[in-house]
């Protein structure tokens, strides 16, 4: 069964959205991962450090550090939280977002994880 191997925020981020769609809630490690390789990662918790708070025109991004043991598992070059879009826009552009010129604020922030796998749905 494919899905997303992703970290589950597990409380709020205490920071105030750019634009009017989105919630915070994850940080993707794996997109199109088998959970037969990575089902018994479910469930362990983990602690992120938010390094920047980056923005577009379109998209808002928490930049994150990711533990060792964690970003040897994350195949996203630029591990972040989708903060908030523009109507009109998809939380997946900050990947592209993050790759390109953007404003940059730096912050230093703790973010409690949990890694959980999100099933894709036919």
């Amino acid at each position: 069964m494919k899905g997303i191997l992703w970290a589950r925020l597990q409380s709020d981020v205490p920071l105030t959205p750019l634009y009017p769609k989105g919630n915070p809630h994850h940080i993707t490690l794996r997109y199109g991962a088998e959970r037969c390789w990575w089902f018994w990662l479910e469930g362990i918790h983990f602690v992120a450090i938010a390094q920047a708070l980056a923005h577009n025109h379109r998209v808002q991004a928490i930049a994150v550090k990711l533990p060792w043991w964690v970003k040897i598992l994350c195949t996203n070059p630029h591990p972040h939280i989708t903060m908030s879009w523009v109507d009109g826009a998809k939380a997946k552009e900050s990947n592209e977002m993050l790759s390109q010129s953007h404003t940059n604020v730096p912050i230093r922030l703790a973010v409690e994880c949990r890694i959980e796998f999100k099933l894709f749905h036919d």
